[in-house]
């Protein structure tokens, strides 16, 4: 009689297919989690790029439409003057004065030719990049600029081309009112400290036009050079 000879081991050729099928579905499993985590950074990254872009554009739109009205309160005020005798008529100058303060404007002057400023109340302005300011009001355009007091107060300069001709005694440019930083911030919530986004206004060299808040580096490069050496 032939004896079966029994074994609590399997066979061979099963054992090895086993593990075959085991490393390929580990294989497959890790190949299939790198491309899920891989997908998942991509789109991350896309939405966030997406949302920053749409945030970016929502906040020029904002900032256009604030200062675009600030402009035309502006250009009112120059619509009223209603002589070249606006620099020695005392009633003429009480008016602008009222019209101004009503529309909450820090600072009221006249630019001259020089660069010097008239001014109808307020400190002494002065403008930080003067050359391209002037180049602007002197072709007839408004334009908006930042300045400071003479107490060294930030100051967003507004603008509008004077509506009589220069006098001998009076070579008056524009009208230039001023609005606080802090306006801007303001309007455009950019002191928000409570929200994991910061957002700032900034110079093509990096140095900023207007700083949020909790941040006292010189420049945007320095502030963003910082955090990615706190992350590294």
């Amino acid at each position: 009689m032939n004896k079966v000879k029994k074994t609590g081991s399997l066979p061979h050729f099963l054992r090895n297919s086993l593990i075959l099928v085991l490393a390929v579905s580990a294989a497959c499993f890790l190949a299939l989690a790198f491309f899920l985590n891989r997908q998942s950074a991509s789109t991350i990254r896309d939405v966030s790029q997406v949302y920053m872009s749409g945030l970016s554009e929502q906040i020029a739109s904002h900032f256009d439409t604030a200062i675009t009205l600030r402009l035309d309160q502006l250009s009112t005020l120059v619509r009223t003057i209603v002589s070249e005798d606006v620099h020695s008529d005392k009633d003429q100058r009480n008016a602008l004065i009222y019209n101004a303060r009503a529309r909450e404007f820090s600072h009221l002057g006249f630019l001259m030719e020089d660069g010097s400023f008239q001014m109808l109340y307020g400190q002494k302005l002065e403008i930080t990049d003067p050359e391209p300011y002037m180049r602007s009001l002197s072709q007839r355009e408004s334009k908006v600029a930042i300045g400071t007091d003479a107490a060294g107060t930030p100051l967003i300069l507004l603008g509008v081309p004077s509506g009589h001709d220069p006098l001998p005694d009076y070579p008056c440019l524009a009208l230039v009112a001023a609005l606080p930083v802090t306006y801007i911030s303001e309007i455009l919530a950019l002191d928000e400290t409570e929200n994991y986004i910061y957002s700032f206004i900034i110079r093509r060299d990096g140095s900023y036009v207007i700083q949020g808040a909790g941040d006292d580096r010189a420049t945007y490069f320095d502030s963003v050079s910082t955090i990615y050496q706190k992350d590294a």
